[in-house]
């Protein structure tokens, strides 16, 4: 919140001043996906999956692995980017569930709240 401002200091007056700083209405970065991914096993693994998100829409379930996102391989950081895209983004996942084969699904991100 606070990289939106600029922040100057008045020691002597003691005041502080915060003035908009460019970028200041850009929407914040979150999660528009609707996944909750679990890393602790070296996979991504789906954790959670919010009701009437972008992730339920595309019906991925918990206990999925997420393989790819636009076709390259998932890394935490990587991952993370992936899932904080603006509203009206589509994102196409490769996933692995269970023994089933492998399938692909698009995520068309949305604003959750």
């Amino acid at each position: 919140l606070l990289r939106r401002f600029i922040l100057t200091l008045d020691y002597q007056g003691r005041q502080a001043q915060l003035l908009r700083a460019p970028g200041f209405g850009d929407p914040f970065p979150t999660n528009r996906s609707g996944l909750g991914i679990d890393y602790e096993s070296g996979k991504a693994s789906v954790l959670a999956v919010l009701p009437n998100s972008p992730a339920a829409d595309a019906k991925l379930q918990p206990g999925d692995i997420v393989l790819t996102v636009e076709s390259e391989a998932v890394t935490p950081p990587r991952m993370r980017a992936a899932l904080r895209q603006r509203a009206g983004t589509t994102m196409r996942l490769t996933v692995q569930r269970g023994t089933e084969p492998v399938f692909e699904v698009a995520l068309v991100f949305r604003d959750l709240l």
